[in-house]
């Protein structure tokens, strides 16, 4: 492929960010510097994370990088493509809010604390019922806490049924694999066509058991689908294009571009599909694969 890329989408936790635990400096002063030579080469840069808009926005805004907070984003694995500096939506899939209630039955059944996801035009807020009891999902609650300026963008409420009064953007929980194949197992029993669900480990730290995420989105919900249309609409061509990523989330995109990277942290199946794997996050895999493969 002709180098450097015309677009290169970057995942978030557990590629870009080097740094977890360091709330303030996330990502490592050689991977800023790789994305400024990126972006000196010409390469677009865009943001392409499981996260929700406000948690991803928070993280760029501490990212060092003044430009990265205007990058744009495809957000929740594709539910949401917004251009950064504007916030313009070019692309949004909802998850029908009558199938969002029989799959919050289903967590509801196997004691996985769900975690609604509101649309972008109520302002995308993450609201949940009840405290949980997996040690991940209160980590993950506490530091988006942390990160949320506004009490009402992540909020406890009495019951989730009062905010589904309109489509939304996701249904989510972090608890233990069995917990999630369970729910995963049932709610794929439900037949629901127009539903995705997806299951991703979480990266792993040494002061946590480990975690599973699990999500219910609108069946066109993916990060592949949601880059080949922002391709179409920006006129890129995918093949021109490189992806670096480390989840099970990025593999159809790695197979999509031009050039797909996987992380050394990344699962053997995502290594198997890329065209090169960089050295792990924690080890500043992120700006050694732009110094050796994108930029070379």
């Amino acid at each position: 492929m002709q180098l450097p890329p015309q677009v290169l989408a970057i995942d978030l936790d557990g590629t870009l960010i080097s740094k977890p635990a360091d709330f303030d400096n996330p990502i490592c002063k050689d991977n800023l510097a790789a994305l400024a030579a990126l972006r000196a080469a010409g390469t677009r840069l865009l943001i392409c994370t499981g996260r929700s808009e406000s948690s991803a926005r928070s993280l760029l805004a501490r990212s060092g990088d003044p430009q990265l907070p205007d990058c744009d984003l495809i957000l929740q694995n594709g539910t949401l493509v917004l251009e950064g500096g504007t916030g313009h939506v070019l692309i949004s899939h909802l998850l029908n809010r009558d199938d969002a209630r029989r799959a919050l039955e289903v967590y509801r059944h196997h004691g996985a604390a769900a975690m609604l996801f509101e649309d972008h035009e109520s302002g995308g807020a993450c609201v949940y019922e009840r405290r949980p009891t997996h040690r991940r999902m209160a980590s993950y609650l506490d530091k988006r806490h942390k990160e949320t300026p506004d009490p009402a963008d992540l909020r406890l409420v009495a019951n989730l049924d009062e905010h589904l009064t309109r489509d939304i953007t996701a249904l989510g929980s972090i608890d233990s694999a069995e917990t999630c194949a369970a729910v995963m197992r049932d709610i794929i029993r439900l037949d629901m066509p127009e539903c995705h669900v997806s299951m991703m480990q979480l990266v792993k730290r040494p002061d946590f058991t480990d975690g599973v995420f699990i999500e219910v989105f609108n069946r066109n919900v993916r990060k592949e689908l949601a880059f080949g249309e922002y391709c179409r609409l920006k006129g890129f061509d995918p093949a021109l294009c490189a992806a670096i990523g480390d989840g099970r989330n990025d593999l159809e995109l790695i197979e999509l571009v031009g050039l797909g990277i996987a992380m050394g942290n990344a699962c053997d199946e995502l290594k198997a599909a890329a065209d090169h794997v960089a050295p792990p996050y924690d080890e500043g895999g992120f700006a050694v694969a732009a110094r050796r493969t994108l930029l070379a």
